[in-house]
């Protein structure tokens, strides 16, 4: 049986109201990030920090590695939207590889030479928390990822996802292999929502049938007034 983790081709790409980028640490073990990836606002003791909407929000408050990243708990899709959207961050701003941390490597060294960690990665990663972005259609509003219906300004969207499947899985963002029913989010294509709490943004054009994205305005839920301790 193949793996239930099919997103759609593209990223979420930033289109006007460009802001100043912010920054935020990322996780100090192996990450993948996307360019243009949904990102959700990770408590971890001592140093908040930002990860992939694909990462369930299980893991929140825990600094997950592929050992013990937690698998999802949520049944459907708007259950882990709801957890996940107020933790909404932005769309990171460039891709990360996951090498935090994690590579070992002799430069310049004579033959024996003991590793050592030779990590370029910086240690933060770059984001908008605000503007207008063209967001892929997700699975979920069209199987073939052009509207099949006009979507017009004023409708609420979320973070579109899929169900896992136990036979083969998906690797998560922490490099777990996650192999369960459950629900998880994409990180890079959204479907509609009538639920405002779980949304991370409205749609702000009319978005005509055969496009292959929509266009969104969003905003971080941390930075506006929620409190993040």
């Amino acid at each position: 049986m193949g793996s239930n983790y099919a997103p759609p081709s593209g990223q979420i790409v930033m289109v006007r109201d460009f802001n100043d980028l912010k920054k935020i640490f990322v996780s100090t073990h192996p990450r993948a990030f996307p360019a243009g990836a949904l990102l959700w606002l990770n408590k971890v003791s001592g140093r908040y920090q930002a990860e992939s909407f694909l990462l369930s929000p299980t893991n929140a408050t825990a600094d997950s590695t592929a050992a013990n990243s937690s698998a999802s708990t949520y049944a459907s899709l708007d259950a882990v939207n709801a957890v996940t959207a107020p933790l909404f961050l932005g769309i990171s701003a460039a891709q990360r590889i996951p090498a935090q941390l994690n590579s070992f490597g002799q430069f310049s060294a004579p033959g024996n030479a003991v590793g050592s960690v030779m990590d370029a990665s910086q240690p933060f990663i770059s984001y908008y928390d605000r503007g207008v972005a063209a967001m892929p259609v997700g699975p979920s509003l069209s199987s073939t990822g052009y509207l099949t219906t006009a979507v017009e300004p004023g409708t609420l969207v979320y973070a579109d996802g899929f169900t896992n499947e136990a036979g083969t899985g998906f690797y998560d963002p922490a490099g777990a292999l996650q192999k369960d029913t459950y629900h998880y989010t994409y990180q890079n294509c959204v479907t509609t929502t009538s639920t405002a709490a779980d949304a991370i943004g409205v749609v702000c054009e009319r978005c005509e049938i055969g496009s292959p994205v929509l266009i969104v305005k969003f905003k971080s839920y941390i930075f506006d007034g929620v409190a993040i301790g």
